[in-house]
């Protein structure tokens, strides 16, 4: 549309309403062939968008006519849009995006990534884990956004894929889009309709210029081009839609079939969802979307694995990039088959162009191999997809400790250091580098990473207990139990976890300085709710045994026992990596499990109690060689003695037939009671309450301990009293271990009970 010549025309400036925006909307009268109308002076930024073109006119008005008013005199005139161009960058696009998606993928506000394609975008939404925190399952969430273009602009959502997540994929991705979106959009499952945008946008911007929105009658939208990281639309009257891309009216096609599934899936209820996918399949058989929709359901619950693989088999069509490709590794690796599960996360993460689902899918990948080599490639590969990945970052530099490669590994740490903002994140990184290279043996070292965490924190109690412990094991006992004993005060008097420091403390003080007494009273005062309590236990049953009181030994073996029915081994590989945030390892509590067995066997003569441990051993680390046990035989054997009854904790046990709650008040009272007991085993009134106790919780593994240790110097009258409990204990072990189906179990206790008296 030409100017006039004779004069410039007037322009009307006007300050934008939504702070900042330069300058404002800029509006210039036209006059050219098609008539008189109004145009856009300069580009203008609108939100995400930027409005680069912007031409009306106005019905039946031509020149010659008197346009001396310039903008003014016309701007109460509605005008008709000729033409509108407009661009959406990327990086603007994610900037805008990101308040919108806080909290629907992570907790606090994420990272985004968007990849710019014809008439598609792809979407990466993953956790900021340097504001969330280092969390291992750090969620990531991809997904692919199609448009079809005409008057209105339909956005399709497809190929939802992630790890971590909350909820199925598709869910998360619709749910991010709607979030973007707002009430500007109506949705049918997956598919967003943009009603004329045209409208919508005119009526945010030409008012500001104080002009009427004008017509958007007969305005079609078509992609004008397609840069690196922008997208150029432009709308025109009575201008051609545009062209369909194939893979969005693919897209459109499935989102319309699965709108009442995806509904469903979006509300919540899964249950329905899956039946509406099945009928779907039904329609449109072995469609790689709808069996990925399927199996990002069934893949939540657990036991279903093998299924889904199995159905993903069935249906894979070898189509790139895999469709199945996240799911299946994850799922492979579940059911352990790691070569499969490797090679799947191969393909997976050469198909994933989104760099935060990439990292995430290189860390599941190296968690599910033992091969440390393997592991450093992998994790290697994590961090150049992304760099500022703590959780990739941590895992190298453990897995570098693993190879003896400490000076690359403390690279990582520093990294991590100079990445940080605040003491506090500094101080948090360098205790937990002092606790990597403490439990890779490298103790020297590891003080001084402990005093380097005091520099920003002074008088921290972890630090100074992890000084204290890596000063104990240089040699430098002394003043390690010092500084042991100091941060447990400080942990004590601010109502902090100590009990990884309380177990540090009493391992120095009963291996270090020597003193079993003290350091009996310091592991027993780790609580049972804290995870360092698995092993507390055992030491005190060992250190117990040295000292000679087989009564307080027996049940704090017991104990041991009790409390490792819960644990899930580690592999090798997960011990590495893990060590750090636990505060007990396998390998560990299999050797105290092995103490107890031994204990068993040659202080009580008992191989029923002793080969329960090494059950329970050998249920954690298969690879241990258990002995040879004769229990079986010796429990049949008439005569057999009562001893041979104390069969101790079995960790496979199902809880006993409806036990009463156990209240905090109830398992704190058996705490006191059980170190009165090892204190003074002759202090019946505290065995009967502790009994008592153990009863009502539904404990029977530690009250068939404590009533076996009682058996054996107990008077005629007082056995008589003993035996019912102690067949009352054993009798719910045989039912507990018949209803879990372990019928040898069930059996010895049948057998104890049988050798019992009358």
């Amino acid at each position: 549309m030409a100017r006039s010549r004779s004069k410039p025309s007037p322009r009307l400036l006007v300050g934008a309403r939504d702070a900042p925006r330069a300058g404002g909307v800029e509006l210039r009268l036209a006059i050219g062939r098609d008539g008189i109308g109004l145009e856009l002076a300069n580009p203008t930024p609108m939100g995400c968008l930027r409005v680069v073109d912007l031409r009306t006119t106005f019905p039946g008005l031509r020149f010659p006519m008197d346009v001396s008013g310039g903008v003014a005199r016309f701007r109460h005139r509605r005008a008709e849009l000729q033409h509108l161009r407009v661009e959406l960058q990327a990086r603007p696009l994610e900037h805008w995006a990101l308040p919108r998606l806080r909290g629907l993928v992570s907790e606090g506000t994420p990272n985004l990534w968007l990849r710019v394609a014809p008439a598609q975008a792809t979407v990466c939404v993953s956790a900021d884990q340097e504001t969330t925190g280092i969390d291992s399952g750090a969620p990531a969430l991809a997904f692919e956004i199609h448009a079809l273009l005409d008057q209105d602009v339909s956005l399709i959502v497809s190929c939802a894929r992630g790890v971590g997540l909350s909820a199925a994929p598709t869910a998360l991705a619709v749910a991010c889009v709607e979030a973007v979106l707002g009430t500007t959009a109506r949705r049918s499952g997956a598919e967003f309709t943009l009603p004329t945008p045209a409208a919508a946008l005119l009526k945010a911007l030409l008012p500001e210029a104080g002009a009427r929105a004008a017509s958007v009658r007969g305005v079609r939208w078509a992609i004008d081009s397609v840069h690196e990281d922008r997208w150029t639309l432009r709308a025109e009257r009575d201008g051609a839609p545009g062209d369909p891309t194939e893979a969005a009216q693919r897209a459109q096609e499935l989102a319309r079939l699965l709108h009442r599934a995806d509904d469903m899936l979006v509300a919540g209820d899964s249950n329905r969802a899956r039946a509406g996918y099945m009928a779907a399949l039904e329609r449109a058989p072995r469609h790689p979307e709808i069996v990925q929709r399927i199996a990002d359901i069934d893949a939540r619950v657990p036991g279903r694995e093998e299924a889904v693989l199995g159905l993903m088999a069935e249906c894979a069509t070898g189509s790139r990039p895999c469709p199945f490709g996240v799911t299946r590794s994850e799922l492979l690796a579940r059911v352990g088959q790691t070569r499969a599960s490797l090679a799947s996360f191969e393909q997976a993460v050469e198909d994933e162009p989104g760099p935060g689902l990439a990292g995430r899918l290189c860390e599941l990948a190296a968690a599910s191999t033992d091969d440390a080599d393997a592991i450093e490639i992998w994790l290697d590969r994590a961090l150049a997809a992304c760099p500022r990945s703590p959780t990739a970052r941590w895992a190298r530099a453990r897995n570098r400790l693993r190879l003896g490669r400490a000076t690359d590994a403390l690279g990582d740490v520093q990294h991590l250091d100079a990445s940080s903002r605040h003491d506090r994140d500094r101080h948090d990184i360098w205790v937990r580098a002092g606790k990597a290279w403490q439990d890779a043996g490298l103790h020297s070292q590891a003080a001084s990473l402990f005093e380097r965490a005091l520099l920003y924190v002074p008088d921290e109690p972890e630090a100074l207990a992890g000084l204290g412990a890596a000063l104990v094991e240089t040699g430098a006992t002394a003043r390690g139990t010092s500084l042991l004993a100091r941060a447990s005060d400080l942990a004590s008097e601010r109502r902090l976890p100590s009990g990884w420091i309380l177990l540090s403390l009493a391992r120095a003080l009963a291996e270090g300085l020597g003193d079993l007494p003290a350091g009996i009273a310091r592991v027993s005062q780790v609580p049972r709710e804290a995870r360092e309590s698995i092993v507390a236990r055992g030491l005190e049953g060992r250190w117990r045994a040295r000292l000679g009181d087989l009564a307080g030994a027996s049940l704090a073996f017991a104990t041991l026992r009790d409390l490792a029915s819960s644990f899930v081994a580690e592999r090798p590989s997960d011990q590495v990596r893990a060590s750090s945030e636990r505060g007990d390892s396998t390998d560990e509590i299999v050797k105290l499990l092995c103490e107890g067995a031994e204990f068993e066997r040659t202080r009580h003569h008992d191989e029923l109690a002793a080969e329960t441990y090494r059950a329970e051993a050998r249920r954690l680390r298969p690879s241990v060689d258990a002995e040879s046990s004769e229990a079986p035989r010796l429990a049949q054997e008439p005569g057999a003695p009562l001893r041979e009854a104390r069969t101790g904790l079995d960790w496979n046990l199902e809880p006993e037939p409806s036990p009463p709650p156990e209240s905090a008040e109830m398992a704190a009272r058996v705490e006191d009671l059980t170190r009165r007991f090892q204190a003074d085993p002759d202090d019946h009134a505290v065995a009967d309450e502790l009994a008592s106790l153990l009863e009502s919780l539904g404990r029977s593994h530690e009250l068939l301990a404590l009533l076996s240790a009682r058996l054996d110097d107990a008077a005629p009258d007082e056995r008589a009293l003993l035996l019912p409990r102690v067949k009352a204990a054993l009798e719910r072990l045989a039912i507990g271990a018949e209803s879990a189906g372990r019928a040898g179990e069930a059996s010895l206790y049948r057998s104890a009970l049988d050798a019992l008296p009358e």
